[in-house]
């Protein structure tokens, strides 16, 4: 196995790394989407929910498909950058055009509901490859989460661009007449969110050039016939880390959405703070995801990344019981559990990624391809439905406990269940993901390590030993 390989250089990481700015489309559709629609285009409330309802469920099993055509293709220029280039163009055309105001009369929100499913689709096109090369630039264990975690670091840029930047750019333009309200969107889309996307989408892709492994894997070498979708997925879901980390993934971002969600309700409703105040929660958060990135690192080289992510589960367990001891009373408890949701998403994005990757050199020790898309589409599958069953959990939350949005004040009920919806709740699904992390994911640094050694044994002929790692067989 070539040192190239092994390792990835400064460049290329952050020259890849730098790809998940595309990732800003997401973020700005999340902030805004409703709020564009409802309120300059002029659709009903319902019918936004319905179009973004719609076209994420669609895309998400989407991600099942590109994940399949990804593994397989036969392009000489690899299997993931050929399909990153076919749709970052595409991608930021749709983004452009979601925000630019139509009026086709009884026809607009289908226009809407269009081209917002086509660029969920197209954006998924990219980012399933996209997140798959990142396994492919390096077999280095720690390499890998090095890699993660600057993508989660551009991330959280993305999210600052998409949430944030955009809306001084638009209230600037407004406030100048520039383009007018409509207009002063389109102008503010264009400039902050777009073009970024599309400069770094192109960056990730020629920093690249030359680092995806072509013609390498045992079934490439071998000529091996090609598995049917629903064959190459059950495959990859009998590998028990696998399954482990996918089950991981549904029940940790059911509970991260909640967290997340309820967060702004926790300061206003239970700490009685102005929503302008309870929006800083936020803030703190993304400022303390990005910080954790090098101590992550450590972290995952010294405990091992399946250790570090429980241990980041660990901390927010403190802060949610800590809080729920104490008593919520004042803005400090708010802010413990935003450093604690900040910690822990951090590490839990960037090992869990890295985790995910590392089933690859298993699956292809196994069946001769390492399905890496596969393993991502799924991954990505996953935290798309825990999304929209988190989401849907709030909604019958905050209506089962009574909530009231227009009355001056929300009965104990109310208080009660935004609590324990900030604290027990996702405390409870980190609970259950763990179980399924510590059951089905075998994988550690030394048993890793024994699994590329064989694996290049068996590409080039040689003999070889399962000893070290027949655990995760």
């Amino acid at each position: 196995m070539s040192q190239e390989r092994k390792k990835s250089s400064l460049g290329t990481t952050i020259g890849y790394g730098l790809g998940s700015m595309v990732r800003t489309g997401e973020n700005l559709w999340g902030f805004y989407l409703s709020y564009f629609l409802v309120t300059v285009v002029g659709i009903n409330a319902a019918a936004a929910g319905t179009i973004s309802g719609a076209a994420l469920l669609i895309a998400s099993v989407w991600c099942i498909f590109i994940g399949y055509i990804s593994d397989n293709s036969k392009s000489k220029h690899g299997k993931r950058r050929p399909i990153m280039l076919a749709s970052i163009f595409p991608t930021v055309i749709l983004m452009t055009l979601i925000f630019i105001k139509v009026d086709f009369g009884q026809a607009t929100a289908a226009y809407y509901a269009i081209v917002c499913i086509l660029f969920y689709i197209i954006y998924y096109t990219f980012l399933v490859p996209y997140d798959s090369l990142g396994a492919e630039l390096t077999v280095d264990y720690n390499a890998r989460t090095k890699i993660r975690s600057l993508c989660t670091v551009i991330l959280y840029v993305s999210v600052f661009v998409g949430g944030t930047l955009v809306m001084y750019v638009q209230t600037g333009f407004a406030n100048a007449g520039i383009g007018g309200e409509a207009g002063s969107w389109s102008l503010a889309v264009l400039i902050s969110c777009t073009l970024p996307m599309l400069i770094c989408g192109l960056i990730a892709w020629a920093a690249t050039k030359g680092k995806e492994p072509i013609g390498v894997e045992i079934g490439e070498i071998q000529e091996k016939p090609k598995e049917n979708i629903f064959k190459s997925y059950m495959s990859v879901l009998k590998i028990k880390p696998f399954l482990g980390i996918a089950i991981w993934s549904l029940l940790y971002f059911i509970g991260n959405t909640v967290l997340s969600g309820f967060l702004v309700y926790f300061g206003v409703y239970v700490l009685g703070l102005s929503e302008a105040t309870a929006s800083t929660y936020f803030t703190i958060s993304m400022v303390v995801t990005i910080l954790m990135a090098v101590p992550a690192n450590w972290l995952a080289g010294r405990f091992g990344k399946k250790n570090t992510l429980l241990i980041a589960m660990c901390v927010y367990a403190v802060c949610g019981l800590t809080v729920i001891i104490k008593g919520p009373s004042s803005y400090l408890d708010g802010a413990i559990l935003s450093v604690g949701y900040g910690i822990t998403n951090s590490i839990a994005l960037i090992v869990s990624y890295s985790m995910v990757y590392d089933i690859g050199e298993l699956n292809e020790f196994k069946f001769g391809d390492s399905k890496v898309a596969a393993c991502v589409g799924t991954y990505t599958l996953g935290m798309g439905l825990a999304q929209a069953i988190g989401y849907s959990l709030i909604g019958y939350i905050l209506a089962w406990a009574g909530f009231d949005a227009m009355a001056a004040q929300q009965p104990d009920s109310v208080i009660t269940a935004i609590t324990l919806s900030e604290t027990v709740v996702p405390l409870g699904f980190m609970v259950l993901s763990a179980i399924a992390v510590v059951l089905l994911y075998k994988i550690t640094p030394n048993n890793y390590a024994a699994l590329v050694e064989a694996l290049e044994a068996k590409k080039e002929g040689r003999d070889y030993s399962i000893d070290g790692f027949r655990e995760i067989l």
